[in-house]
């Protein structure tokens, strides 16, 4: 399941099973968007297909939304993109701008995902910088309410679904691993780690990238034991600098059991709102 172990698989289980349904049910749907001439109202409604699929199967501790992402910093006047899946902690609240439109509080947020009718580099790109610019002011509270110990660093975690794309996942894979030098993502840093120590790593880039019915591609940065320490364990041969992770199959499983075990990290997170009180708190406290 990694570049240098990817003939990992398994035999048919019930959630590969129940998640191969889901996929061509997410197929058809999005087939059926063809219906609409306009580009805008096919990625809609493809984007509605996504986050459907999601709020039926996460916990209902988390909600999920769509709108901006915002810190205790963010200005009025500030250039901010439209995330078109944000999976929040409900607990907390969020700011409503329209119907189904909302400002979500960067502190409660444990991960976002654009939605792409076609996979391509430039979109990669272009989701590479949403990433790097929501994830660099993500200034969590300490995390007293973590008995587990499960969360070291907490950040949000960014992927990119698409509904088409390459035919090869091998492609994807390039396309990222050439993104990933284009900038400071923090990825070359993530390389020099041992893979027990990946866990929540503060990296900007893309966690992973998902295309409908050709597999996935993820960092080895994941919420629960590397892949290649799993590897390293079984006497594989594998780099510890072994930092991809990607499969042909089973993108929707993928999806939801990362997306899932983050909100379990996440789930006892204390998110400090007063510092978008600002200058409201140091007035009344001068008084």
């Amino acid at each position: 399941m990694s570049e240098i172990n990817e003939g990992y698989t398994k035999e048919m289980t019930v959630l590969s099973a129940y998640f191969e349904r889901v996929q061509r049910r997410l197929q058809a749907e999005g087939d059926a968007a063809r219906s609409f001439q306009h580009g805008l109202n096919r990625g809609q409604i493809r984007e509605a297909f996504v986050r459907e699929f999601l709020v039926q199967n996460i916990s209902d501790f988390w909600r999920i939304g769509t709108g901006e992402i915002i810190h205790s910093d963010s200005s009025p006047d500030e250039r901010r993109h439209q995330i078109d899946v944000v999976v929040h902690n409900r607990k907390y609240p969020r700011l409503s701008l329209a119907t189904g439109i909302d400002l979500f509080f960067i502190e409660t947020v444990s991960s976002f995902i654009e939605i792409k009718s076609s996979l391509t580099k430039s979109a990669m790109r272009e989701a590479a910088a949403v990433s790097k610019e929501i994830k660099r002011n993500a200034h969590f509270a300490p995390q007293r309410l973590n008995p587990t110990d499960l969360v070291r660093t907490p950040r949000p975690y960014s992927f990119v679904f698409g509904y088409d794309g390459p035919k090869r996942m091998d492609t994807v894979l390039k396309w990222l691993k050439d993104i990933s030098k284009e900038d400071d993502y923090g990825v070359e840093a993530l390389s020099e780690t041992e893979p027990d120590k990946r866990f929540f790593f503060d990296h900007h880039f893309i966690d992973g990238a998902f295309l409908l019915g050709r597999g996935y591609v993820t960092l080895d940065a994941l919420p629960f034991e590397s892949f290649v320490g799993q590897a390293i364990e079984m006497g594989l041969s594998a780099s510890p600098k072994a930092v991809w992770i990607w499969n042909r199959e089973n993108e929707l499983l993928m999806l939801w059991a990362l997306i899932n075990q983050i909100n379990a990290c996440l789930l006892w997170g204390e998110a400090d709102l007063n510092s978008y009180i600002g200058t409201l708190g140091n007035f009344i406290g001068e008084l």
